[in-house]
């Protein structure tokens, strides 16, 4: 069973490389386990000068994630290519607020155009691994009923592929063990995700609590934002990370029962943008519907 899931996986990245002929092939390696398997398939199918490896930095990743990733690349001997966008999400969130579930302004400003940037560098067709699991939430799964999340999805930046999508969890882990590929445990183990984008999409109070008491580096820094937004905006309610929920009353909390034993969490309350840089949005986001599962969790 598991060498048949091996074979597939590896014969359907070889189908799509024949198939649309890509001047590259780039596995997106976010220092997850379904990345990671993903990465490790398209390097047993591909040629050595014909694959690379990209890490999306949206400035926003775990040291240590970034560590793993730039680790992991040498001990496999993976050329390492670091995607970075333009684009300052220390910057936009003053303007823009936290992004939150439907005002996903991250995915373009920090993944996509990161994609984008790349992609001018390359000047032809990318064929693009991703580690997308279509049973790997309820949300995935409701996007790939309603047919927004493909194992084959194609636009403008390239041609992306998921030669996981069918997997589950335990396939993943297995073939990790099989292959003895190296992990990145703590963060596994603590986070549950790979730990590379702490933009506030998504995020549960339980992660931020892990966050606080075994990365504080990071949640320092997401309280130091959370703070300078809240200086700039000057609004009648403070501006917070986490949907109803802030960073501050995070921080005086000892436990996650406590904070919601104490009532005391502030509404959230996010920016909106201008009405020119609403259409924009809203353009980007309707062009890269289909992108969107690529590139989130």
């Amino acid at each position: 069973m598991e060498r048949a899931l091996d074979e597939e996986a590896i014969d359907f990245v070889r189908r799509c490389y024949r198939r649309h002929r890509p001047r590259l092939v780039v596995a997106m390696f976010s220092g997850g386990k379904d990345s990671l398997v993903a990465t490790h398939i398209a390097s047993r199918a591909m040629p050595r000068d014909s694959f690379v490896v990209g890490f999306i930095d949206t400035g926003l990743a775990l040291r240590e994630t970034k560590e793993y990733v730039s680790r992991a690349c040498r001990e496999m001997g993976w050329d390492l290519r670091v995607l970075k966008s333009k684009y300052d999400y220390e910057e936009l969130v003053k303007r823009w607020g936290f992004p939150v579930g439907n005002y996903r302004w991250c995915m373009w400003a920090l993944k996509i155009a990161a994609l984008r940037e790349f992609k001018k560098q390359v000047r032809g067709r990318i064929l693009w691994v991703s580690g997308l699991r279509r049973g790997e939430s309820a949300r995935r799964m409701k996007l790939a009923r309603l047919g927004r999340l493909k194992r084959i999805y194609m636009d403008s930046l390239g041609i992306f592929i998921s030669p996981l999508f069918d997997w589950g969890p335990e396939e993943v882990e297995r073939y990790i063990s099989l292959h003895g590929l190296p992990r990145n445990e703590r963060v596994w183990e603590l986070l549950k995700f790979s730990g590379d984008c702490f933009c506030g999409c998504w995020k549960r109070p339980e992660e931020i609590f892990v966050l606080k008491e075994h990365f504080p580096e990071m949640f320092q820094r997401l309280l130091k934002i959370e703070r300078e937004v809240n200086r700039v905006r000057r609004r009648s309610r403070p501006m917070t990370f986490l949907k109803r929920m802030s960073l501050e009353e995070i921080a005086r909390q000892t436990s996650l029962a406590e904070f919601f034993e104490s009532g005391c969490h502030w509404e959230v309350q996010h920016a909106i943008p201008p009405e020119a840089e609403m259409k924009h949005l809203r353009a980007l986001v309707e062009a890269k519907k289909g992108i969107e599962g690529v590139l989130s969790g």
